[in-house]
């Protein structure tokens, strides 16, 4: 997979509310693995596509899965879920894909906040 340098990534409300609710070395971590996709070591991370929604891949991270999607017509990633594996693909067929840049957050702007305790 090639790496998604030029991207810039969005994380919907239901995703920020997640990664704030993880004990915060789990959310270092799930953070590195989410700006990760926009360099060349996207090779180290365990990407596989999603069968049921277009464009869309998760990250294992641990226990948990960050699921994203892709949007190459306007050069976004926009981070969808962040949730255990029991839960996370229960949840996933009725997960809102869309792209809502009014709703979504740029993720570069709410990283700083999230890596507070």
């Amino acid at each position: 997979m090639n790496s998604y340098k030029d991207y810039k990534i969005f994380i919907s409300k239901r995703a920020l509310k997640e990664i704030k609710s993880l004990p915060i070395n789990i959310r270092q971590n799930h953070l590195k693995k989410i700006f990760q996709l926009r360099t060349d070591e996207i090779e180290a991370l365990d990407i596989r596509k999603l069968q049921s929604v277009e464009d869309a891949y998760r990250i294992v991270a641990g226990d948990y899965r960050i699921v994203f999607k892709v949007f190459k017509d306007k050069i976004v990633i926009k981070i969808i879920t962040d949730l255990h594996r029991k839960d996370v693909y229960k949840l996933i067929a009725n997960l809102t894909t869309g792209l809502d840049l009014t709703k979504d957050l740029d993720l570069d702007v709410e990283k700083s906040k999230l890596l507070k305790n």
